[in-house]
């Protein structure tokens, strides 16, 4: 799908990233989601426990576009990680390089971690796995000398980008950390499985 720069383009883009960001919040849960969705769809606003229960999914992030709150860009970047796991999700596939892991953007852009984790698998390949780590930086400077945000982000990467893999005794399984994720690997099943703490939200 195309998207031009009309009014209705962007507000159907703004719609989509809208729509996954609280389905992935809320867990897709009917009490919290489809509340949502059909109040969102039908123009309703919620009220009592239903306004309640759905503003805790939406105010971590939301909150401080709402109160349109001074030099608070936590929403653009929010939006940004967003944007970045869509389009990376769904890209064509590379046969030889197929996408092992690509996880959803963190539960809030101040989180630690890097902004946008990909894991390939190798096919014929020695090293079997590689990855990719983002690190997004939005400048806000009125020079047009982005320079220093570019810098500081790529400061970010090369000191607190790099992955740990500790594997045991015959290497029968490893576990790869990267910056707020860790993942357990089987290199002879090939197979890998995420640990890492769900947030808060997603015990409601």
């Amino acid at each position: 799908m195309t998207l031009s720069g009309s009014p209705e383009d962007r507000a159907a883009a703004g719609w989509i990233v809208a729509d996954e960001i609280m389905r992935e919040r809320t867990g897709g849960r009917e009490r919290s989601y489809g509340k949502w969705l059909d109040a969102t769809l039908n123009g309703v606003k919620l009220t009592g426990k239903d306004h309640v229960l759905v503003e805790h999914f939406a105010k971590p992030v939301f909150e401080a576009a709402a109160a349109k709150k001074e030099h608070n860009h936590g929403l653009a970047g929010y939006v940004g990680e967003w944007l970045w796991y869509l389009l990376t999700r769904d890209l064509p596939q590379d046969p030889a390089r197929s996408v092992e892991i690509l996880g959803p953007p963190k539960a809030a852009v101040n989180d630690g971690g890097g902004d946008g984790l990909i894991v390939y698998r190798e096919d014929g390949t020695a090293r079997g796995f590689s990855f990719r780590l983002w690190e997004m930086k939005k400048y806000t400077g009125k020079a047009n000398r982005p320079d220093g945000a570019i810098y500081k982000g790529w400061t970010q990467l090369s000191t607190r980008g790099r992955p740990t893999w500790e594997c045991s005794p015959g290497a029968t399984n490893c576990s790869l950390t990267t910056p707020g994720s860790s993942w357990a690997v089987w290199p002879s099943s090939g197979s890998m499985r995420r640990s890492r703490p769900a947030p808060a939200s997603a015990s409601r």
